[in-house]
């Protein structure tokens, strides 16, 4: 049985099961493909800090370029990452992501980093580190 969590955001609790492994992968790559486009804005990601969001950005910087890279697969790949996922109990259907983001969507940004953390898609298990340790990316010194 996958591990999963509660977490408590903006007064409901959301129940997240990590991943299988191919669909954790399938997941990281599309999320690193998301992503790619703000990765020099964290250039100074500390990933020893308990959050992602404890590291020093400009959160302007971070939507701008995020947003560009938004399409019309966007919501599919959202309820994709939401699939492990229940709020309250509830399954977190298409009708009960409507309803529990309708016009607050700070939630859901919360809940996608916790998401992204309880993988560990970044930080310690984070695909860079184990290339740079196989020596098949460089090495920064």
């Amino acid at each position: 049985m996958m591990k999963s969590q509660d977490f408590p955001i903006d007064g409901k609790t959301y129940n997240i099961t990590r991943y299988g492994a191919r669909e954790g992968i399938g997941v990281k790559i599309k999320l690193g493909q998301y992503l790619s486009p703000i990765s020099k804005i964290f250039k100074n990601f500390d990933p020893k800090k308990e959050s992602i969001l404890d590291n020093d950005f400009d959160l302007d910087e971070v939507i701008e370029a995020f947003v560009m890279k938004l399409d019309d697969n966007t919501i599919d790949f959202i309820l994709r990452m939401l699939r492990p996922v229940r709020v309250d109990g509830a399954e977190m259907t298409e009708d009960v992501f409507d309803q529990t983001f309708a016009g607050d969507y700070l939630p859901l940004y919360k809940l996608i980093v916790k998401i992204i953390e309880f993988n560990c898609f970044f930080g310690k298990g984070s695909i860079t580190k184990m290339f740079k340790k196989a020596q098949i990316l460089p090495v920064k010194e």
